[in-house]
């Protein structure tokens, strides 16, 4: 009886080579090609069902309860005879796999007993990096590749068919793909680029190939391996779905820079490895005592769905991306508020332990900011765990007399909120000041708000150019506003921030046409 991996151990060994590869990220096409089939599903089924101590029924019953659907397989990897990567649906172009993801397409091949035909044709030259490849230490060539695919070719037994017509070849990869035909008295047909092979040299490979064909119909069956490696049938299964999420959360807090400026990329690993989910009922059940305040184990980051905390009577409303659990008791204790679940979705569990080095950071940003920005008005209009939201999401940032902040076009996702000095919001250019004489400016000075416009304005850019003051002995900073705090508090004080830039605001969305509207406000002067 033949012994096939299953598509399970296939998935685990593939990724396994990735790693032993240094491959960054692995191929899309082969991770379709290894979706799982029922056997393999049902599997770990049966597996998570007995460690749960519920019935299959029950568990499926739990998987079905969700808006993912995952992808199968009908026919098994290790059953096909023929290898070939999918082509994309929206582009029937080749598929790009450097030679360092190919070398670990190629330990996977030789895992498949039963092929008969190895299809490259679709896949881009190995050679292309080649130049690049030299300059780094024990990086693949094309010619690398070119060796170990006859190797694997040596080692499957019912090949009859090698097509790797793209590769652009020479003398000491047509030697290899020589020497694989003579080892391989199956191999009847092999198509590669000719161009850079000596005649002489493709003539004795053309002659070898019609032996081969000589002897096919002489030749015994194929023996195929009757049990599996040890390294095979040893392998530990990975969790796809822990994988999947894992990869989902990695960029979702890679969206913020709050995170990736906080960290660095081992850390986010580490993250990102000891987080599991959970379902926001469950979330809402842990953190009934503590509110916004957590469970004291945990940092909660949304997935989907949505969450509506209760620290004053109107409560703020957090969605995907935002997060919450973290405390700092040295600076201020924000009440504990009720949570409630307004749209039923997932939470990715962090915990705290390992996010040490990132609430470290955020610890020091509240030391600094807290008690500097919490008499500015832009704070009495937010609850305290607001407040300390923005001050993990800001960073004080000092800028050159006249320099730039933002200008017109500008999309940044960001308030900066002035500390020290002023800045200047130009609704107008030079030209304009020399043709009409009129030269519109609107000031902001210690504690106003500014970049509003890419939040509230339909257009979602920057109107005017804000630039810092002229005066070159003033220090001008601004704490600058970015990530999760951004949404929250947009969500909470929109109309505040519509009317903070309304006076200076070109949008028309936006702009006030009243003169009373416009004299309220009155930062607008005529230089």
């Amino acid at each position: 009886m033949v012994a096939l991996p299953t598509q399970n151990q296939l998935y685990a060994f593939y990724i396994s080579r990735c790693a032993h590869h240094r491959v960054g990220k692995p191929n899309k096409q082969v991770l379709d090609l290894l979706y799982e089939d029922e056997l393999s599903r049902l599997s770990w089924q049966q597996a998570e069902a007995e460690e749960h101590h519920i019935s299959l029924e029950e568990l499926r019953d739990i998987e079905g309860d969700t808006s993912f659907t995952p992808q199968t397989n009908d026919t098994p990897l290790s059953l096909k005879t023929t290898f070939r990567l999918p082509s994309s649906l929206l582009d029937d172009g080749p598929v790009h796999v450097g030679a360092r993801g190919m070398l670990a397409i190629l330990d996977l091949i030789q895992e498949l007993p039963l092929l008969e035909e190895v299809d490259l044709s679709n896949v881009t030259s190995w050679y292309i990096v080649d130049a690049s490849a030299h300059t780094r230490s024990g990086a693949p060539d094309g010619n690398a590749v070119v060796k170990r695919l006859c190797e694997v070719a040596k080692r499957l037994p019912a090949l009859r068919k090698l097509d790797l017509c793209t590769q652009p070849i020479g003398t000491m990869a047509a030697h290899d793909l020589l020497d694989a035909i003579q080892s391989c008295r199956r191999l009847v047909e092999v198509s590669f680029c000719r161009k850079a092979v000596a005649c002489s040299l493709c003539l004795t490979i053309d002659e070898a190939l019609d032996k081969n064909r000589e002897a096919f119909a002489q030749l015994p069956p194929p023996s195929l391996p009757e049990t599996l490696p040890p390294y095979l049938s040893r392998i530990l299964p990975l969790d796809r779905k822990t994988l999947r999420e894992q990869q989902q959360l990695r960029w979702l807090l890679m969206e913020d820079v709050n995170f990736t400026g906080a960290v660095t990329e081992e850390e986010l690993s580490e993250i990102v490895l000891h987080a599991r989910l959970m379902s926001t009922s469950e979330v809402v059940w842990r953190c009934s005592k503590g509110g916004l305040r957590g469970d004291g184990v945990h940092l909660f980051v949304l997935k989907d769905g949505s969450l509506r905390a209760y620290p004053d009577l109107e409560g703020l409303k957090l969605s995907r991306g935002d997060y919450f659990g973290d405390t700092y008791g040295h600076v201020i204790m924000y009440p504990s508020s009720s949570i409630v679940e307004t749209d039923r979705g997932v939470v990715y569990a962090i915990p705290l332990e390992c996010c040490r080095t990132l609430l470290g950071v955020w610890k020091e940003r509240v030391s600094k900011l807290y008690s500097q920005l919490r008499s500015f008005p832009i704070m009495q209009v937010v609850d305290t765990w607001t407040r300390v939201r923005l001050c993990t999401c800001s960073q004080v940032q000092s800028y050159k007399p006249e320099e730039i902040v933002l200008n017109v076009g500008d999309c940044k996702q960001a308030v900066w909120i002035v500390c020290s000095g002023f800045f200047e919001a130009s609704a107008g250019t030079m030209e304009d000041k020399v043709a009409t004489g009129r030269y519109e400016a609107h000031r902001f000075v210690k504690a106003d708000v500014f970049g509003i416009e890419s939040i509230v304005a339909r257009k979602g850019c920057s109107s005017v150019t804000i630039s810092a003051g002229k005066e070159k002995t003033t220090i001008y900073s601004a704490a600058v506003v970015r990530g999760s705090a951004i949404r929250i508090i947009s969500n909470s004080i929109r109309s505040v921030f519509v009317s903070l830039a309304r006076p200076y605001s070109l949008h028309d969305d936006l702009r006030r046409i009243a003169s009373k509207d416009l004299e309220r406000g009155a930062c607008f002067s005529i230089i």
